[in-house]
């Protein structure tokens, strides 16, 4: 009974989709200043630190 790979997927299992879209959880470094920075601009806007970066690399990335 239970055990290791005796489980499934079950529907509504793991992170949320935003605006349709699979989230995926991922690891950075940043200097501790850096991030700071993001998270006091995240709270100015009213986001998420997630949806800022988010906003971030994909502005970056369209230029």
């Amino acid at each position: 009974m239970g055990g290791i790979g005796s489980g499934g997927a079950r529907e509504g299992a793991g992170r949320k989709t935003v605006d349709g879209e699979p989230r995926t959880k991922i690891s950075v470094t940043l200097p501790t200043w850096l991030l700071n920075l993001i998270r006091d601009e995240a709270a100015r806007r009213k986001v998420s630190t997630s949806q800022l970066i988010t906003e971030f690399l994909t502005k970056g990335l369209e230029r």
